[in-house]
Protein backbone atom coordinates (compact mmCIF):
# COMPACT_ATOMS: atom_id res chain seq x y z
CA UNK A 1 0.00 0.00 0.00
CA UNK A 2 0.80 3.55 -0.36
CA UNK A 3 -0.49 4.55 2.87
CA UNK A 4 -1.51 2.95 5.96
CA UNK A 5 -3.03 4.05 9.34
CA UNK A 6 -1.27 4.50 12.54
CA UNK A 7 -1.81 0.62 13.89
CA UNK A 8 -3.10 -1.12 11.23
CA UNK A 9 -1.89 -4.33 10.09
CA UNK A 10 -0.64 -4.08 6.43
CA UNK A 11 0.83 -6.51 3.20
CA UNK A 12 3.83 -5.08 1.61
CA UNK A 13 4.04 -6.77 -1.67
CA UNK A 14 7.77 -6.56 -2.90
CA UNK A 15 8.32 -7.37 -6.31
CA UNK A 16 12.17 -8.15 -7.33
CA UNK A 17 13.67 -8.20 -10.86
CA UNK A 18 16.77 -9.29 -11.76
CA UNK A 19 18.17 -7.00 -14.40
CA UNK A 20 21.40 -9.11 -15.02
CA UNK A 21 22.26 -11.55 -17.49
CA UNK A 22 22.32 -14.72 -15.18
CA UNK A 23 19.89 -16.39 -12.51
CA UNK A 24 20.29 -14.89 -9.24
CA UNK A 25 20.61 -17.31 -6.65
CA UNK A 26 19.03 -17.55 -2.86
CA UNK A 27 17.21 -14.49 -3.22
CA UNK A 28 16.49 -13.47 0.45
CA UNK A 29 14.29 -10.37 0.99
CA UNK A 30 14.15 -8.56 4.21
CA UNK A 31 13.33 -6.14 6.67
CA UNK A 32 15.06 -4.17 9.03
CA UNK A 33 15.14 -5.49 12.39
CA UNK A 34 11.94 -3.69 14.52
CA UNK A 35 14.71 -1.73 16.29
CA UNK A 36 18.14 0.42 16.28
CA UNK A 37 20.33 0.84 19.48
CA UNK A 38 22.12 3.83 18.95
CA UNK A 39 26.21 4.49 20.51
CA UNK A 40 24.37 6.37 23.17
CA UNK A 41 22.17 3.75 23.80
CA UNK A 42 18.92 5.39 22.46
CA UNK A 43 16.09 2.97 21.47
CA UNK A 44 14.64 4.04 17.93
CA UNK A 45 11.80 2.04 17.50
CA UNK A 46 10.87 1.34 13.69
CA UNK A 47 7.73 3.24 12.13
CA UNK A 48 7.11 -0.84 10.12
CA UNK A 49 6.81 -3.55 12.74
CA UNK A 50 7.51 -7.24 9.96
CA UNK A 51 4.73 -9.69 11.69
CA UNK A 52 5.90 -13.05 11.46
CA UNK A 53 9.06 -14.01 10.00
CA UNK A 54 10.74 -10.51 8.83
CA UNK A 55 12.38 -12.55 5.33
CA UNK A 56 10.79 -13.79 2.32
CA UNK A 57 13.44 -16.32 0.44
CA UNK A 58 12.70 -16.89 -2.98
CA UNK A 59 15.35 -18.99 -4.49
CA UNK A 60 16.40 -18.82 -7.99
CA UNK A 61 15.31 -15.41 -10.51
CA UNK A 62 16.40 -16.24 -14.09
CA UNK A 63 17.47 -13.55 -16.07
CA UNK A 64 15.08 -10.27 -16.60
CA UNK A 65 11.96 -12.18 -14.36
CA UNK A 66 10.73 -11.51 -11.81
CA UNK A 67 9.04 -12.35 -8.22
CA UNK A 68 6.58 -10.68 -5.89
CA UNK A 69 6.57 -11.78 -2.21
CA UNK A 70 4.39 -10.37 0.73
CA UNK A 71 5.48 -9.37 4.16
CA UNK A 72 3.21 -9.01 7.00
CA UNK A 73 3.59 -6.07 9.11
CA UNK A 74 2.23 -3.12 11.24
CA UNK A 75 2.27 -0.04 11.63
CA UNK A 76 3.64 1.34 14.93
CA UNK A 77 0.46 2.42 16.80
CA UNK A 78 2.44 5.55 17.96
CA UNK A 79 3.80 6.66 14.73
CA UNK A 80 2.20 10.44 13.98
CA UNK A 81 0.78 11.08 10.86
CA UNK A 82 3.80 11.53 8.32
CA UNK A 83 5.82 9.53 5.50
CA UNK A 84 7.59 7.05 6.82
CA UNK A 85 10.42 4.73 5.40
CA UNK A 86 10.51 1.40 5.60
CA UNK A 87 14.19 -0.69 4.92
CA UNK A 88 13.93 -3.35 2.67
CA UNK A 89 17.19 -5.53 2.37
CA UNK A 90 18.13 -8.13 -1.06
CA UNK A 91 21.11 -10.19 -0.43
CA UNK A 92 21.42 -12.48 -3.45
CA UNK A 93 24.36 -14.80 -5.21
CA UNK A 94 25.64 -14.95 -8.81
CA UNK A 95 26.49 -17.92 -10.92
CA UNK A 96 30.09 -17.08 -9.38
CA UNK A 97 28.99 -18.07 -5.96
CA UNK A 98 29.77 -13.93 -5.29
CA UNK A 99 27.25 -12.65 -2.57
CA UNK A 100 25.54 -8.77 -2.87
CA UNK A 101 23.54 -7.45 -0.56
CA UNK A 102 21.58 -3.60 -1.02
CA UNK A 103 18.95 -1.98 1.08
CA UNK A 104 16.64 0.49 0.01
CA UNK A 105 13.41 2.51 1.26
CA UNK A 106 10.04 2.13 0.72
CA UNK A 107 7.92 4.66 1.31
CA UNK A 108 4.96 5.15 2.90
CA UNK A 109 2.18 7.49 4.17
CA UNK A 110 1.35 7.27 7.62
CA UNK A 111 -2.05 8.52 8.89
CA UNK A 112 -4.23 8.37 11.96
CA UNK A 113 -8.00 9.84 11.34
CA UNK A 114 -9.27 11.89 14.64
CA UNK A 115 -12.62 11.05 16.14
CA UNK A 116 -13.48 13.72 18.34
CA UNK A 117 -16.14 13.81 20.89
CA UNK A 118 -17.47 15.69 24.14
CA UNK A 119 -19.75 16.26 26.54
CA UNK A 120 -21.27 18.08 29.55
CA UNK A 121 -19.33 18.10 32.37
CA UNK A 122 -20.14 20.67 34.81
CA UNK A 123 -22.99 22.91 35.52
CA UNK A 124 -22.08 25.95 37.94
CA UNK A 125 -24.60 27.04 38.95
CA UNK A 126 -27.48 24.84 37.46
CA UNK A 127 -29.61 26.14 34.72
CA UNK A 128 -31.90 28.16 35.90
CA UNK A 129 -34.71 30.19 34.05
CA UNK A 130 -33.44 34.01 34.31
CA UNK A 131 -30.25 32.96 35.29
CA UNK A 132 -26.75 32.97 34.07
CA UNK A 133 -24.73 29.39 34.13
CA UNK A 134 -21.29 28.39 33.37
CA UNK A 135 -21.28 25.12 31.29
CA UNK A 136 -17.96 23.11 31.17
CA UNK A 137 -17.83 20.89 27.95
CA UNK A 138 -15.06 18.82 27.50
CA UNK A 139 -13.97 17.79 23.85
CA UNK A 140 -11.53 14.30 23.60
CA UNK A 141 -10.17 12.96 20.74
CA UNK A 142 -10.12 9.24 20.67
CA UNK A 143 -8.60 8.62 17.38
CA UNK A 144 -5.53 7.44 16.31
CA UNK A 145 -4.25 11.50 14.88
CA UNK A 146 -4.43 15.04 15.95
CA UNK A 147 -7.23 16.90 15.28
CA UNK A 148 -6.12 20.56 14.28
CA UNK A 149 -7.53 23.94 13.80
CA UNK A 150 -10.58 22.62 15.52
CA UNK A 151 -13.05 25.56 15.97
CA UNK A 152 -16.29 24.93 18.37
CA UNK A 153 -19.65 26.38 17.76
CA UNK A 154 -22.60 26.01 20.02
CA UNK A 155 -26.15 27.22 19.70
CA UNK A 156 -29.17 26.72 20.97
CA UNK A 157 -32.83 27.67 20.07
CA UNK A 158 -33.36 28.19 23.81
CA UNK A 159 -30.16 29.17 25.56
CA UNK A 160 -28.23 32.40 24.94
CA UNK A 161 -24.56 32.29 24.85
CA UNK A 162 -22.34 34.94 25.72
CA UNK A 163 -19.94 33.93 22.88
CA UNK A 164 -20.61 30.98 20.02
CA UNK A 165 -17.81 30.22 18.78
CA UNK A 166 -14.19 28.89 20.22
CA UNK A 167 -10.88 28.64 19.02
CA UNK A 168 -9.69 25.66 20.36
CA UNK A 169 -6.18 24.56 18.36
CA UNK A 170 -4.95 21.25 18.43
CA UNK A 171 -6.35 18.16 19.88
CA UNK A 172 -3.86 15.35 20.16
CA UNK A 173 -4.91 11.42 20.08
CA UNK A 174 -5.35 10.10 23.74
CA UNK A 175 -6.17 13.85 24.60
CA UNK A 176 -9.21 16.24 25.60
CA UNK A 177 -9.69 20.09 25.98
CA UNK A 178 -12.66 21.57 28.07
CA UNK A 179 -13.80 25.54 27.08
CA UNK A 180 -16.44 27.39 29.57
CA UNK A 181 -19.55 28.11 28.44
CA UNK A 182 -20.95 31.16 29.45
CA UNK A 183 -24.91 30.88 28.76
CA UNK A 184 -28.19 32.30 30.01
CA UNK A 185 -31.05 30.84 30.66
CA UNK A 186 -34.23 33.15 29.47
CA UNK A 187 -37.18 34.15 31.90
CA UNK A 188 -39.92 32.06 31.62
CA UNK A 189 -38.45 29.51 30.27
CA UNK A 190 -40.18 25.95 31.08
CA UNK A 191 -38.29 23.55 32.71
CA UNK A 192 -36.87 20.31 30.28
CA UNK A 193 -34.40 19.22 28.06
CA UNK A 194 -33.43 21.53 25.12
CA UNK A 195 -30.92 21.34 22.02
Amino acid sequence: PSFAASGETISLQLTVKNTGSSPAQDVLISLQEDRTVTSGGVVIERSVIPLGAATAYIGSIPAGQSETVTIPAQVNPDVQSKAVFVPVTLDFYDNAKTSFSTTSYIGLKVSGEPELNGYISEYDPLLVPGKNSQVALDLYNTGLGPAKFVVVKVSSDKLIFAQSEFFIGTIESDDFDTIILDVLVPPGLAPGMYS
